[in-house]
Order: C-alpha cells, then sequence, then structure tokens
C-alpha cells in the first residue's frame, strides 16, 4: 500500500471513531507534553529489534500486572497480547519467520489525539502492517492465542470483520499515556497501554 492509500484509510476510520463519539484530531507532527516520552519511546520501538523495543517498552512504560503488556488487533474486538516482560521473546519467535511485521518509522509522523481527559491521552499514528501465516498457521493462532474484547467494545480505527493475511496494510499504533504514571506521582509521561491496530 502506498502512502496516499494507507492515508485515506486512516481518514475514513478516524471519521468512524468520530462517529463514535471519540473525539479525534491529527496534528502534524506532535504537540503535547507527552510528546517527549513518544518521540524517546519510538526510538527504540521502531528499531524493530526485539532486545531494543523490550528495553523501549521497560523504560517507558507502567503496566498494572505482569498479564498485560501490548496488543495487536487482528480485527476489531479481537487482539493478540504480549504480556510487556516477554515482548522480546515473543517477536524473536515470531519475526525472523516473516509471520508478521509492521514499520510505524516511514509514515508515523502524524499524531492523532483520540482521547485527552484528566492526564490521560490516547494517542495514534500511522504506519503499515504485515501477516503472512497462510490458512493453517493463522488457523491455529486465531484458535489457541487470540482473544476477544468485552462485548460491545471495539478497536479504535479498525472496521476489520475477519483475520486475514495482508502485505503492506494500514495500521496504526495507538499509545495511552498518562501524567505521572500509574500513581500519578512520577515526573512526566508514562505509556500505559499499546496497541498494534491492523486496519485491513
Amino acid at each position: 500500500a502506498g502512502k496516499a492509500s494507507v492515508a485515506a484509510v486512516v481518514a475514513s476510520n478516524l471519521t468512524e471513531v468520530e462517529a463514535n463519539g471519540t473525539s479525534a484530531s491529527t496534528t502534524p507532527g506532535c504537540d503535547g507534553a507527552w510528546c517527549d516520552t513518544i518521540f524517546a519511546f519510538n526510538n527504540g520501538f521502531d528499531t524493530m529489534v526485539p532486545a531494543t523495543m523490550q528495553q523501549a517498552i521497560n523504560t517507558y512504560s507502567e503496566w498494572t500486572s505482569d498479564t498485560q503488556g501490548m496488543k495487536i488487533a487482528v480485527t476489531q474486538h479481537a487482539y493478540y497480547e504480549m504480556y510487556h516482560q516477554n515482548v522480546e521473546s515473543k517477536l524473536n519467535q515470531y519475526l525472523p519467520q516473516g509471520y508478521f511485521n509492521w514499520d510505524f518509522k516511514r509514515l508515523g509522523t502524524n499524531y492523532t489525539i483520540v482521547k485527552d481527559t484528566n492526564g490521560t491521552v490516547v494517542v495514534a499514528r500511522p504506519g503499515t502492517i504485515t501477516f503472512n501465516l497462510g490458512w493453517w498457521m493463522r488457523s491455529l493462532f486465531w484458535n489457541s492465542a487470540v482473544h476477544p474484547l468485552p462485548e460491545g467494545q471495539n478497536f479504535d480505527f479498525s472496521q476489520v470483520t475477519e483475520f486475514g493475511d495482508c502485505t503492506n496494510c494500514g495500521a496504526m499504533l495507538e499509545y495511552t499515556l498518562k501524567k505521572g504514571g500509574l500513581s500519578g506521582t512520577r515526573p512526566g509521561w508514562w505509556i500505559t497501554d499499546l496497541v498494534v491496530i491492523k486496519m485491513g
């Protein structure tokens, strides 16, 4: 998918987000007190080197438990979750086999503020994602590792109803950041949730 086609998908799905009652506005570049945290995190996360990505998550995010972590939304209401302490090991398992990959460095220079309330902000940037599982592995992955959101909940931006392979289809990386971290007392902004959203 080219830059223009990804931008069109993002624009279409922003309209859907707004129709669902969620405020969304796109800012060229980044304009917010939370930008420093995102930029520092991206320096590691965008490398697609599992050890470096794990270090970024360890340094700039906080989680309420060991059973929380980065989600990959494969449909509008289904996701795979890598526990935050296991991101390196899981990516070392999947990336070399070419099962999936993503790129937010090339396109992800504009940031969409999805929600901004009471010291918590949800921010997203565009990119692309590739899945190359094939029918058998995709079925195994779906049945053994994918979980549904609670009934009535959907991921922002996604209109995907069936999990399929795709090459460089549109994606969004959505960050939730909290001022002061989970306790509200730490300096700066901390990532408290991270979702890679497949849009095609």
